[in-house]
């Protein structure tokens, strides 16, 4: 089996960015970078086929974002072993081992077209075909997880995933901004049949997304009039 290894990218203008890309090795906590390694150790360096970083959404110091992060990934694996679990990992002992994971990082696909995660996903997927890889691991923020799963299988039923690749996701230990993975909301569609939604004209999941489409300027003055809203209903 070949294996193919998304990291998504994260804008390199986000708060925080070299912590949320490595993460607190003093916590063993991991960010998508040391995260992308261990799952590469753990299913065995010979079998992936390819590593890829997205985006081109940003740019630093004259890099995308893909290029900047697989150049901090690099200029950074001699402090791999700052985290426990790499460290002590069978597959990271001989020099053996470690020149063929030198070999993966240097050989990272940088994915610079796409500007969202919709586009990643699409051009990646393409990406793995061509390596022939049929179980492709997607990495990424643990905040950004849930958005991640869903909008891959909303790629996929455009008929943008091959039928022959299996994609798992796995959120890394960091959230964006300081917020912790509760501060996630997931909005679904009414399902059970005790649900007292269900057949309702104004239902949760289509009034939430039609928040973010209000004009910027005006979204603040929304969300006040809102949270005045809420608290008139004790909550």
């Amino acid at each position: 089996m070949k294996i193919g290894i998304l990291v998504h990218g994260r804008h390199l203008q986000a708060v925080g960015w070299p912590k949320l890309a490595w993460g607190e090795p003093e916590k063993g906590n991991l960010g998508s970078l040391p995260l992308m390694v261990y799952t590469a150790l753990t299913e065995g360096l010979e079998n992936i086929a390819v590593v890829v970083f997205g985006t081109g959404a940003s740019e630093k110091d004259g890099l995308k974002e893909a290029e900047y992060t697989k150049k901090y990934l690099v200029d950074h694996m001699n402090d791999l072993s700052q985290f426990a679990c790499i460290k002590e990992h069978e597959g990271f002992q001989s020099h053996l081992a470690l020149a063929r994971l030198s070999k993966l990082c240097d050989g990272i696909v940088t994915e610079t077209v796409s500007t969202n995660t919709v586009q990643e996903i699409a051009n990646t997927a393409k990406i793995f075909q061509a390596h022939g890889c049929t179980k492709v691991i997607q990495i990424t923020c643990g905040s950004h997880e849930p958005r991640c799963a869903r909008l891959r299988s909303e790629v996929k039923k455009q008929g943008l995933i091959p039928r022959g690749q299996i994609w798992y996701s796995i959120g890394d230990d960091m959230t964006f901004a300081d917020s912790s993975i509760s501060d996630v909301v997931i909005v679904e569609p009414p399902h059970r049949g005790d649900d007292p939604l269900l057949g309702a004209v104004h239902l949760p999941h289509r009034l939430v997304p039609r928040m973010f489409k209000i004009d910027l300027g005006l979204r603040q003055h929304f969300l006040s009039e809102f949270d005045e809203l809420l608290t008139e209903y004790n909550v």
